[in-house]
């Protein structure tokens, strides 16, 4: 990935995600350094090590505060690159803008939240860069992730956290 990536295009990156303006959204084309991440996101924890994606690849995050979100965002990164953002009870209700409404476009699976198993509710954009995790009327979206665009192969193998259900 380049490393010539300036803060303004980091900064008009992040924008959109910053603001919750998705009405335009445009996939990512900037790769931004984990260095220029804290000039846009207050760290409200140390660094976390974790593992995304199928292959359980190491990456690492820290929980930032973002003035128009009420939880923590979860921003994460591999090898000194920006890997995705996260946030959780984004407060986003569906519809969701004209461009992501095609079937065309997205990808369903199940995901797991908590306890609960949500059936063909994370919808995947992988070529525009965003995730969305849908309640179980699918009309509010519990967390969003986004990420540079890439197939979904790569989204699966190196970028979604899969957890199961556990028991207790």
């Amino acid at each position: 990935m380049m490393n010539n990536t300036t803060k303004t295009d980091c900064r008009d990156m992040f924008r959109p995600f910053i603001e919750k303006n998705f009405t335009q959204w445009k996939p990512w084309t900037a790769t931004c350094v984990r260095s220029s991440l804290e000039d846009f996101f207050i760290p409200q924890s140390d660094t976390v090590s974790g593992y995304a994606g199928a292959e359980y690849r190491q990456a690492f995050f820290k929980y930032c505060r973002v003035s128009n979100y009420a939880e923590p965002v979860r921003v994460w990164w591999r090898n000194d690159e920006f890997l995705k953002l996260e946030a959780e009870f984004p407060d986003i209700y569906l519809p969701w803008p004209d461009g992501f409404n095609t079937d065309d476009d997205v990808t369903k699976m199940d995901y797991s939240f908590g306890n609960a198993v949500f059936s063909q509710a994370e919808l995947v954009y992988a070529h525009k860069g965003i995730a969305l995790f849908l309640n179980s009327d699918y009309d509010k979206v519990i967390k969003v992730t986004v990420f540079l665009p890439c197939d979904m192969e790569f989204y699966i193998s190196g970028i979604r956290v899969s957890t199961g259900v556990r028991e207790f």
